[in-house]
């Protein structure tokens, strides 16, 4: 894999830290290095794009993995990360491939000299990769602890990248723990960061994550977006802007039309149901919707909307039956659930998702 290119420099002494003359390059400087001290340094054929590190340099040492028996040095965004090559080599294909070529330098440190290799992916930033480490280095906390989405998405991302197949398949499934895809389970997810769930699910392929992510920016008003700082690409405001048309056309017609199915197990008590009449149904709900304000809370909002609904009428229905047939209002949870679940279902059309 090639990331962007960059010269980084050999790590002298960090402050705090014993003499630099321990932490150098592990050859000496001649008296021919010192008069060619101004000539550029010859570059390695295998990374060619890389300089040899030089005494005057001094990469930061990360201050969490930087351990003392480790046996490879790794450099990500000029941090140097001192780490057990073995346990690395084992989780990560990328590096496993990358560890079966020639280092980039040689590093002396802590009384022993480690290959160091430098971390040449494009993408990959050094918050995503320490995330990365602190799952693979101590999976256990990251399970009995509940993590961050930043914290998720940082693992994920930098998994992808770098073959950690097992650490991405613990991310993908907290996301899809926190943003559930299922119709039922909408509102029991998480409404926080969807912008960046929606490049996340391009970064992992997942499409059910995409989905969720792209309906809760719908439903935000602008989209989520904060005026000319938006981070939404134009085919994602297209995209939206269609989806919510659908949307907002499907819920109109609903507060419009009204509950049309009734229960039979009440059919014979023609005068005795509250709402058996169109008439008398239709003024019920117009007045009930008005009163909720429904039509305009949930105009960007269907799904949600529906799950409402099924609250607002089992509620009425059961305050003052005499007003709201229950029989009727079990029918009617029938006819918006199945409502729902086919607005969910075309939504997939919508937003040009996978079929």
């Amino acid at each position: 894999m090639s990331g962007p290119q960059s010269s980084v420099g050999s790590p002298t002494t960090p402050t705090g830290s014993p003499s630099s003359q321990s932490k150098g390059v592990k050859r000496e400087a001649t008296a021919e290095d010192i008069e060619e001290v101004s000539a550029p340094r010859p570059k390695k054929p295998r990374n060619s794009s890389l300089q040899y590190l030089t005494l005057d340099d001094e990469p930061d040492r990360d201050p969490t993995f930087w351990y003392s028996d480790g046996s490879v040095v790794l450099s990500v965004a000029e941090t140097l990360f001192k780490l057990h090559r073995s346990r690395l080599a084992s989780q990560s294909t990328y590096l496993q491939d990358l560890f079966e070529g020639a280092p980039d330098e040689d590093f002396e440190a802590d009384g022993n000299t480690c290959p160091l290799y430098v971390i040449r992916v494009k993408g990959l930033k050094l918050f995503d990769f320490s995330s990365l480490l602190s799952m693979v280095e101590d999976p256990f906390s990251a399970r009995r602890n509940t993590p961050s989405f930043a914290l998720i998405a940082a693992v994920a991302r930098a998994a992808k990248l770098l073959g950690f197949d097992q650490a991405l398949t613990w991310a993908t499934g907290r996301l899809e723990e926190t943003w559930p895809v299922e119709v039922a389970d909408i509102e029991r997810g998480s409404r926080d960061h969807a912008q960046e769930a929606l490049e996340l699910s391009r970064i992992l392929d997942m499409p059910t994550i995409r989905k969720r992510a792209l309906y809760e920016l719908m439903r935000l008003p602008g989209f989520g977006q904060d005026g000319e700082d938006s981070a939404l690409s134009i085919s994602d405001y297209r995209l939206l802007t269609h989806a919510r048309e659908k949307c907002s056309l499907h819920w109109t017609g609903i507060m419009k039309k009204g509950p049309t199915k009734l229960a039979t197990k009440c059919a014979p008590l023609l005068q005795g149901c509250p709402v058996r009449h169109d008439g008398t149904r239709l003024n019920k709900w117009w007045t009930l919707m008005a009163k909720e304000d429904m039509m305009w809370r949930y105009y960007l909002d269907p799904i949600g909307g529906y799950r409402q609904l099924k609250t607002l009428l089992f509620r009425e229905a059961k305050a003052d039956p005499m007003e709201w047939c229950p029989d009727c209002q079990k029918e009617w949870e029938k006819e918006w659930t199945t409502a729902q679940e086919n607005l969910w279902k075309d939504l997939d059309e919508w937003l040009e998702l996978p079929q």
